[in-house]
């Protein structure tokens, strides 16, 4: 690595690699292969992009070439293996964005939920001071109603559900139970030899 600045200020850095490290990096099994010929690596990325309707004849086709052509490029540069690898790869990737989104979207809406407190705080308060002043406050019965319901809800949550009328359920099952991977027990009359029809 190669730093450069001057005392006291911020550093920058450039990453300078030899040639020979750069052969030594590690190949990605969905990359170019040492020795893998420009052709068979076009043919394993259309074959790799297909994803789920990967077939050794669509390759074929869209290379106007023979299908056991390319069934021997991808037996021999392991396309199987490097696929899957591939799409373990792209299945992180994509729960690591969604990962990610489910976070965004957590903060946004935690934001948005503390601007609606603030305005439903200021017209709590406008209220407050209407009923302060005696003046009518013009809501609706519903508006009534839905005032009540969550403020109680709040309260509720603040204070911690009351575990009053929840209970566990315990099931106990006693005798034996059978394994599903177990092999099934012989009958009497397989145990003695006779044969069922």
């Amino acid at each position: 690595m190669h730093i450069t600045g001057r005392p006291g200020a911020a550093l920058t850095g450039t990453v300078i690699m030899s040639e020979q490290s750069i052969q030594n990096a590690p190949i990605l099994l969905w990359e170019k292969q040492n020795g893998e010929s420009d052709k068979a690596f076009a043919a394993f990325v259309i074959f790799r992009d297909e994803a789920a309707d990967r077939t050794y004849q669509k390759v074929a086709d869209k290379l106007q070439c023979s299908h056991a052509n390319v069934r021997q490029w991808a037996y021999r540069w392991k396309w199987r293996d490097r696929v899957d690898a591939y799409d373990r790869d792209m299945d992180e990737k994509h729960r690591e964005a969604m990962a990610r989104g489910r976070t965004e979207m957590r903060e946004r809406q935690a934001r948005i939920g503390a601007s609606m407190q603030i305005i439903g705080t200021h017209g709590l308060r406008e209220l407050q001071a209407k009923i302060e002043q005696k003046l009518p406050l013009n809501l609706s019965t519903g508006e009534i109603a839905q005032l009540i319901s969550e403020g109680a809800k709040m309260e509720r949550a603040a204070r911690g559900e009351d575990a009053e009328g929840r209970y566990t359920q315990i099931n106990v099952n006693l005798g034996e139970t059978e394994d599903e991977d177990a092999p099934p027990a012989l009958t009497p009359d397989v145990a003695n030899g006779e044969t069922l029809q």
